[in-house]
């Protein structure tokens, strides 16, 4: 009995010593939270787009900075005054080139010269505060070489009719008439007739052309600058005609024409 009991009590002995197996716990995989990665990414995008805009706009304002304005017209460059030198003139007397204004007064300038921007004549005006302008009228400058300082052009758009307020003009400040006197000393008389300028290269042959000179009482032949242009219209003025001119003579040879000067017309009377 007491043997039975010993092996009962082993075998408890060993059941107690056997290990328990323990089941091992297998952790689980963390959850993707995808709506704080989407938060972060649009984070992302929005900081980079707001730094690029940064950006850019440094960029143009440092270019703005170095870029220099264009200057921007100004009416004062329309209206610099300036001087021009030429005689007076009446519509009249200026023929059909004139003749829609017949009572304005012109400064001419010297054959083969200009006043300004390729103009021959322009039309003298004074200011007033009524109308902006109005046309010079006193009669003791026609005729007279004149020194104007004035205004051109007085205005930016021209219109084109033929009427006296659309001519080109110059706005005077002031007008002068040039010493006459010497001039006058100067002057001369030359007894002939007008005809032809004959031309110096005839290689050619003879043309139809006809530029109108003065044939001296010996031959000579001279340039004429300032004839009446009325007078050359209506054939006054003609080829034959007896003449004789007042003026300066200028002495010098002409490239195209056989003359020995040119005479700067005051006055033509005209034989009977």
């Amino acid at each position: 009995m007491e043997n039975q009991i010993n092996v009962g009590d082993k075998n408890t002995e060993q059941m107690e010593q056997k290990p328990v197996r323990k089941t091992e716990q297998v952790p689980e995989k963390p959850k993707v939270n995808y709506w704080m990665i989407s938060s972060l990414i649009f984070g992302l995008l929005f900081f980079s787009m707001v730094g690029v805009n940064w950006f850019n706009s440094k960029t143009t304002e440092k270019k703005n900075d170095s870029v220099i304005p264009l200057p921007q017209p100004s009416t004062k460059s329309i209206d610099k005054v300036s001087r021009f030198t030429g005689s007076v003139q009446t519509g009249t007397q200026l023929g059909e080139v004139k003749s829609h204004c017949s009572n304005g007064l012109y400064l001419v300038a010297d054959e083969g010269t200009y006043l300004a921007d390729q103009t021959t004549m322009l039309q003298l005006r004074l200011p007033n505060e009524l109308d902006g302008t109005k046309m010079l009228s006193d009669q003791q400058y026609v005729g007279k070489l004149v020194e104007v300082v004035g205004k051109y052009p007085a205005q930016e758009i021209f219109c084109e009719a033929l009427i006296c307020e659309c001519e080109d003009y110059i706005l005077v400040d002031r007008i002068n008439i040039v010493d006459t006197e010497s001039i006058e000393k100067r002057q001369t008389k030359t007894e002939g007739q007008i005809d032809c300028l004959p031309q110096k290269d005839t290689s050619g042959g003879q043309t139809l052309e006809c530029t109108f000179g003065l044939q001296g009482k010996d031959g000579i032949y001279y340039g004429l600058q300032g004839l009446n242009q009325r007078d050359l219209i209506s054939g006054k003025i003609a080829p034959g005609q007896k003449v004789v001119i007042t003026g300066i003579f200028t002495p010098g040879q002409d490239s195209k024409y056989n003359t020995i000067g040119t005479i700067k017309v005051a006055a033509v009377e005209y034989a009977k």
